[in-house]
């Protein structure tokens, strides 16, 4: 198949778009051929650049949903660029389009432009505006809800209980399927050297527990969370080092919630990095402090490296992980004394390892998706 990834072009550099790019690497692996469609906006030129190898690229002149001062509300009054982004869409001559979409109200003028070939339309964060608590919530929802239930496509969200949420977001109308996540095999570039060298350039020694969190440092993510459970974590091992992958508007807010908390010396920040795997292979223990997410990238890398992961309850059960394996639940009693003993965290990573192994393998992703693909083409033959 030939396959047209379009982006809705945050420019966010955070799930959304490396869904894409791992997407794009195992649908690639399975023999399709792949075009990625971004904007010419330069926060998009990292996708662009790693995913060259592997896909033609289409650039074109496009403002995303939160680059406009009325969001969505713009997509209603302004449909001259409709026409502009299907003809470059169909550059590509492609058998099916895959419309990678942040939420509900992103990029409802590209879902638009799909709709003259067959087409899905993946949603990462199903909850409506209203739950979110953004402004103008009912007439965000109310814009979005018209102009998803129009899509003549597949959605595609994960895990499964996005997918419950999404059908009723859109009231019964329109086709909802459940995708797979997945993430390259992080195992396998794990290199003893490279977990010293990067303990060594941190400043943290060899014996130290080393717990890590991954992502933007936005409200979303709620670092200060990961603060609180740092400090948890502190008093029952005094050893313990703690380090969040990553940067954003909240860096310092959480450097000062960290000094507040005593951690001052035992928490850092490394700003951000393009690859996180010598800092999961330096790691011991994987904190997710988000409150709510699609199904997280940094999570499932985190399981592939055999890290025991930590989450919030409410978390947890969302994303259908609250009964597996090598995930632990931070209100567990004695988590953290637990998580201090190495035997523990070593049996716990290898739970999640497996957990990895069986369900959110980069190959499993690119197999999942391309039935859907192929489900999508068959439907609208009919």
């Amino acid at each position: 198949m030939r396959i047209l990834l379009v982006s809705s072009s945050s420019g966010s550099q955070g799930g959304g778009e490396l869904s894409l790019a791992y997407l794009a690497e195992g649908l690639r692996d399975r023999g399709h051929v792949i075009g990625l469609w971004a904007s010419g906006d330069h926060a998009m030129d990292g996708l662009c650049e790693r995913l060259k190898g592997c896909a033609e690229i289409f650039r074109a002149p496009y403002r995303n949903t939160y680059q406009r001062a009325l969001r969505s509300l713009s997509h209603c009054f302004d449909r001259s660029g409709d026409a502009a982004l299907a003809e470059s869409f169909a550059a590509f001559r492609p058998d099916v389009i895959h419309l990678n979409k942040q939420n509900l109200e992103d990029g409802l003028d590209l879902l638009r432009a799909c709709s003259t070939v067959p087409a899905t339309c993946m949603v990462h964060i199903t909850q409506p505006a209203s739950y979110l608590q953004a402004r103008g919530a009912w007439l965000r929802d109310a814009i979005a809800r018209r102009a998803l239930t129009a899509f003549p496509g597949t959605f595609l969200t994960t895990p499964s209980k996005r997918c419950e949420e999404l059908k009723e977001f859109l009231r019964g109308e329109g086709r909802v399927a459940s995708c797979q996540n997945g993430v390259p095999d992080r195992a396998a570039d794990f290199v003893s050297a490279t977990r010293k060298e990067t303990r060594l350039r941190c400043g943290i020694s060899d014996d130290a527990p080393l717990v890590i969190a991954v992502g933007r440092l936005e409200a979303q993510k709620l670092p200060l969370r990961f603060v609180d459970w740092c400090s948890q974590f502190a008093a029952q091992n005094r050893e313990a080092r703690f380090l969040w992958v990553g940067s954003g508007s909240l860096e310092e807010a959480t450097r000062e919630a960290a000094r507040e908390a005593g951690l001052e010396d035992r928490f850092q920040i490394t700003g951000w990095v393009t690859d996180v795997a010598p800092y999961l292979q330096a790691a011991d223990v994987y904190f997710h402090s988000a409150d709510f997410e699609g199904m997280p990238f940094a999570l499932l890398e985190a399981c592939s490296a055999g890290l025991p992961c930590v989450l919030d309850p409410r978390l947890a059960a969302e994303l259908g992980l609250d009964d597996k394996a090598g995930i632990l639940q931070s209100s567990e009693s004695g988590l953290w004394s637990r998580l201090g003993d190495e035997q523990a965290r070593r049996e716990a990573g290898r739970k999640a390892r497996r957990l990895y192994e069986s369900e959110f393998t980069l190959a499993g992703m690119a197999e999942s998706f391309e039935l859907a693909f192929l489900e999508t083409l068959a439907a609208t033959r009919r």
